[in-house]
């Protein structure tokens, strides 16, 4: 979705920020694959929270941002039907970019999504169970927070009362 923005073949704002939904698919498939790990990874503490500046396949705080500019550009004297939903959608985007510019949580390991696809590794090789729930958590803390399974994933994974 990100990269159909860029390039310019939807430009719309729905577009750019459907991009940051992919988080929640993310922990919805860690939640399910989960159970066939080995039960002393499943056990495993999680590593701290640690973000990194390097650029990821969804559209960034910046990219978003930009997004919300053209599409204001487009509703400057007009706020009525579907514009009241974009409005919904820019409002949306802005707390993402509030949240991505206090909490950096970008992942990107195109090798190990092959490497597990490929069953060159699971969820067997320590730690990284721990790893894929961290990282989970963090993303999906900045794009989507009140994302029902987050709540969830938390008081499984990092065993809050």
């Amino acid at each position: 979705m990100g990269a159909t923005w860029r390039e310019g073949a939807d430009r719309t704002l729905e577009r750019a920020l459907i991009s940051r939904r992919t988080s929640e698919q993310e922990l919805d498939l860690l939640l399910l694959l989960e159970e066939d790990a080995p039960r002393e990874e499943r056990e495993r503490d999680l590593p701290d929270s640690s973000g990194t500046s390097e650029p990821r396949g969804e559209a960034s705080a910046g990219e978003l941002a930009v997004a919300i500019s053209e599409w204001l550009a487009t509703v400057k004297d007009r706020m009525d039907g579907h514009d009241r939903f974009q409005h919904a959608v820019a409002r949306n985007a802005l707390g993402i970019i509030a949240r991505d510019n206090a909490v950096r949580t970008e992942v990107r390991d195109a090798k190990l999504a092959r490497d597990l696809i490929d069953g060159k590794v699971t969820l067997a090789q320590p730690g990284l169970l721990a790893a894929l729930r961290r990282n989970t958590l963090d993303k999906l803390a900045v794009d989507m927070p009140k994302y029902p399974a987050l709540a969830i994933a938390r008081k499984t994974w990092t065993k809050e009362e």
